[in-house]
């Protein structure tokens, strides 16, 4: 629901209009690249590290995984619920933001409708990736394998020159498989 909501103030917010005319080199540096590797991936690649060193290295990344496995667990062993909630959701703001600046600097423009279904995307990266659609685990590598696996499908696709409609069916039933094999194997 807030996901639709917000959606619709960005539209009212924007007229449903893209706000264009960034610098060149913004662009230039945004979506060009270093050594022959788009900067998009150099970006992609250093949150990852980000993500891996804070889940595998910290307290806070402990503390996140007991909170997927068990909030309740979590809460009686001392964590504080509320404020490890409120660093993971300001985490992914601060996520959601770079890869807002990434698609402007990659598209020429703020496109209000821009990244629209994504999240699936988001979802779908992780759940293949071995994270359980449960909560508790997951690696941030195993994403990491299952964003390559979805970009390596959709350009698949895009070769065999797959109509956009039966890609959107095809990434479905991928999700649905992937979180059929998550249920089967945490039944075990």
């Amino acid at each position: 629901g807030g996901l639709t909501v917000f959606r619709g103030l960005t539209l009212v917010i924007s007229n449903a209009r893209p706000v264009y005319g960034f610098p060149a080199a913004f662009q230039r540096t945004v979506a060009g690249d270093i050594f022959g590797i788009p900067f998009p991936i150099i970006i992609a690649l250093a949150v990852a590290a980000v993500f891996y060193v804070l889940t595998t290295k910290t307290i806070l990344g402990r503390n996140l995984y007991a909170i997927g496995g068990n909030q309740d667990s979590a809460w009686l062993s001392g964590v504080n619920v509320k404020i490890h909630k409120m660093v993971v959701f300001t985490l992914s703001g601060m996520s959601a933001g770079v890869a807002g600046i990434v698609m402007i600097g990659r598209l020429g423009a703020a496109e209000p409708l821009a990244g629209q279904g994504f999240e699936l995307y988001a979802i779908a990266a992780a759940i293949i990736g071995g994270t359980s659609f449960f909560g508790g685990k997951g690696r941030i590598t195993g994403v990491v394998v299952g964003a390559i696996i979805i970009g390596l499908n959709n350009t698949a696709l895009n070769i065999v020159n797959l109509p956009t409609v039966y890609q959107q069916i095809v990434m479905g039933r991928l999700i649905i498989g992937s979180v059929f094999l998550d249920k089967a194997l945490s039944a075990k």
